[in-house]
């Protein structure tokens, strides 16, 4: 943990970029960093872990039960859960080859991907924060349309990035989205790495109206959010 003093002094955003930027070395314990950003009637407080242990669900968790703590109440020790491999029962040893089978002809020797550099300085991190009555409305309109906020979200990246780049409406844009796979695991709200992805395709020149992206941001979800998916 990292201790500094003055909220004025010190932007939590210039900090969270620090963490995002700084790797963690994936065989030395802890795998987890804080920064407690301490005034006497306020402070801040931010959590980064290694994706091996942890997922962005699970820093929610963690906060939730720092207050707890805070608050005086007990938080009891979590059990060690299976990897989420191990959950969905897609891992294991190999079955060992038949008696007098032959061996498997050797695969061919793949070039490595092209991965681009790491980066030279820390991100440049903004926040933006809707007040209560405004994140109402929008789930609400979210709900009446038949989709949800991310699904809104999800449109108006898309919208913004045409706006702004030719190369988002030449070529198919792909939208990721974060899947949280507790419940399909049978596992908890507790820290580890239990989340999967969700790959939108949207081809170029696609001209339909904002909530009939949205609704079918959510459509193409349905599938990698079971567990068959």
């Amino acid at each position: 943990m990292r201790v500094l003093y003055g909220i004025s002094e010190h932007r939590w955003e210039t900090e969270l970029a620090k963490e995002v930027f700084e790797p963690f070395s994936g065989d030395e314990a802890p795998l987890v960093r804080t920064v407690l950003i301490y005034e006497p009637a306020q402070s801040i407080f931010i959590v980064a872990a290694h994706h091996s242990i942890s997922d962005g669900m699970s820093m929610t968790f963690v906060i939730r039960d720092i207050v707890r703590a805070l608050s005086g109440k007990t938080i009891e020790r979590y059990p060690v859960l299976p990897s989420q491999e191990e959950s969905f029962g897609i891992t294991g040893p190999s079955p060992a080859p038949a008696a007098g089978s032959e061996p498997a002809a050797a695969q061919p020797v793949g070039h490595p991907v092209v991965m681009r550099k790491p980066d030279t300085e820390p991100p440049v991190i903004e926040s933006l924060r809707l007040d209560s009555e405004l994140t109402g409305r929008l789930a609400e309109r979210a709900r009446a349309e038949g989709t949800t906020i991310h699904g809104a979200i999800c449109s108006a990246a898309l919208y913004a990035g045409r706006e702004t780049s030719r190369t988002w409406n030449e070529k198919t844009v792909r939208v990721g989205s974060p899947i949280n796979s507790r419940k399909a695991c049978g596992v908890g709200d507790t820290s580890a790495m239990y989340f999967l992805a969700g790959l939108s395709f949207i081809e170029p020149g696609l001209q339909v109206g904002f909530w009939d992206l949205a609704r079918r941001f959510m459509t193409e979800l349905a599938g990698p959010r079971s567990r068959g998916g």
